[in-house]
């Protein structure tokens, strides 16, 4: 058994023991997240705990959506700061035009930003190497800064500054205030907005090139995250940003569509839980071990030939 521990909290992966997996290493229950939002002093509303996928859920559905044919680049779960760390020199070693899209979740506590970053969050990475450099685009559905600086230290501990390109989400802010606006308006939705935001990633062809600057090393919003935008305040500015969007106007008819709070990340949470009760009741305990495997980070290399043949386009 591999134990990944932050704080009071041990998430247990039983993949690589000979231990069967039960239903409940695939997911994080309420009481969990109850107990740990109230360690946390978060004012949480019982009604705002969704249930959310472990590290080893998440990589069943990443392995799930690998194998769909229809990625530019596989979804990879880092549970620890070492597996990103592995993942992305593996990455950096490779031919240009190697992407991935790892989803991190720093199962073994974040260091001086663990009280920001705590263990059950997940943050997004995008890597693609190009022009002999590694760019790595950080996503995220809450813009804590946090967020980005502690996988930014750990790239930065492995590779020199002249070998990477590093990209950061540009802050939408509430006019009235200043106040930063999140994607994410429930508190337990960060993993259905993790994986969505890894998804439109690896299925776009040109990701890294179609990204717009807005400083050397900030980017603009792209619309195709904006579509996850839970809060109203976060829809309105996102509208004003888009105001000359081409595809401003099926985003009014999407915002439109989803009106209930959490409603269009709560819809992509329970799809990818279903994802996961559905592969647990028909699939043998080897297959979904090794279902499992093949999106951890550690293993890319074993299960990268996937997307071999699209890597340069």
């Amino acid at each position: 058994m591999t134990e990944y521990k932050a704080g009071r909290f041990i998430f247990s992966s039983l993949v690589s023991s000979g231990e069967p997996i039960k239903i409940e290493d695939l997911l994080i229950d309420i009481e969990l997240l109850k107990q740990f939002l109230v360690f946390k002093n978060f004012p949480v509303l019982e009604s705002d705990l969704i249930p959310q996928l472990s590290p080893d859920g998440l990589a069943l559905v990443a392995n799930f959506y690998n194998n769909k044919g229809d990625q530019y680049c596989g979804i990879y779960v880092a549970a620890t700061a070492l597996e990103l760390q592995q993942l992305t020199l593996k990455i950096n070693a490779s031919v240009n035009g190697t992407k991935v899209v790892i989803i991190f979740q720093p199962t073994d506590g974040a260091r001086e930003f663990e009280h920001m970053f705590h263990n059950m969050h997940k943050t997004v990475l995008y890597l693609e190497k190009k022009d002999d450099i590694l760019h790595i685009v950080h996503a995220d559905s809450v813009d804590i800064v946090e967020f980005s600086e502690y996988p930014k230290i750990l790239i930065d501990e492995i590779l020199p500054a002249n070998a990477v390109k590093f990209y950061i989400q540009q802050h939408l802010l509430y006019p009235e205030n200043g106040e930063i606006l999140y994607l994410q308006a429930g508190y337990t939705l960060c993993g259905a907005h993790a994986l969505r935001i890894a998804r439109k990633m690896a299925k776009s062809p040109n990701f890294l090139d179609n990204l717009q600057l807005v400083t050397p090393d900030t980017y603009r919003l792209p619309i195709m995250f904006a579509v996850n935008a839970d809060s109203s305040l976060t829809r309105r500015e996102l509208l004003s940003m888009y105001e000359l969007h081409s595809e401003r106007a099926r985003l009014v008819a999407h915002f439109g569509k989803y009106t209930e709070k959490y409603e269009y990340a709560g819809k992509f949470s329970q799809k990818y839980i279903n994802i996961v009760q559905q592969i647990f009741a028909t699939t043998s305990q080897e297959e979904l071990k090794q279902q499992i495997n093949n999106a951890k980070a550690c293993n890319y290399f074993s299960n990268c030939n996937l997307f071999k043949s699209r890597r340069l386009i």
